[in-house]
C-alpha cells in the first residue's frame, strides 16, 4: 500500500479524550502519519492557507456547536483535500449535525481502534473504491 501523504500532512483531532488520542497515536505512528491534539474547535480557525496539507480532521461530536460552522466551511476552502470525520454517539440528531456541517463521514462511538484504521485506509488510500 503505497502511502500518498507527505511529511508535512497531518492528522488533528478535536477532543478532549486524551486516552483515545494516545490510542489512535499508537496506530497512526505505524504509518508515520502525525495526529495532532486540539481540546478545542476554535483552535483549528489559526489554520490558514500557509498551514501544510492537511490530511483529515476527527471532530468529537459532544463539542461541535452550530457556532463552528463558519470554522469548518473556511477550513474546507482553504484545504479542499481535507476529510472532515464527526465522531458522536449514533443518533438521528447526530448524523443530521454530520450533513448540517458537511461533514465527510461519520463515525459512530464507541469506535475501536481497528475501526479507525480500516476507515483511515480506505478513505486517505482510496482503498476499495
Amino acid at each position: 500500500m503505497e502511502n500518498k501523504l507527505t511529511l508535512n500532512q497531518r492528522i488533528y483531532l478535536v477532543s478532549k479524550d486524551i486516552v483515545y488520542f494516545n490510542l489512535q497515536k499508537k496506530i497512526l505512528d505505524k504509518f508515520n502519519w502525525e495526529l495532532i491534539l486540539m481540546e478545542d474547535i476554535y483552535d483549528l480557525s489559526q489554520i490558514d492557507e500557509t498551514y501544510p496539507p492537511i490530511a483529515a480532521i476527527i471532530i468529537d461530536g459532544e463539542l461541535l456547536t452550530t457556532d463552528h460552522l463558519i470554522i469548518l466551511n473556511k477550513l474546507k476552502q482553504l484545504h479542499s483535500e481535507t476529510i472532515l470525520f464527526l465522531m458522536d454517539h449514533f443518533s438521528t440528531q447526530a448524523l443530521s449535525k454530520a450533513l448540517q456541517f458537511g461533514f465527510d463521514e461519520f463515525v459512530a462511538k464507541p469506535n475501536n481502534i481497528l475501526q479507525m484504521k480500516l476507515l483511515f485506509e480506505k478513505k486517505l488510500f482510496h482503498i476499495n473504491d
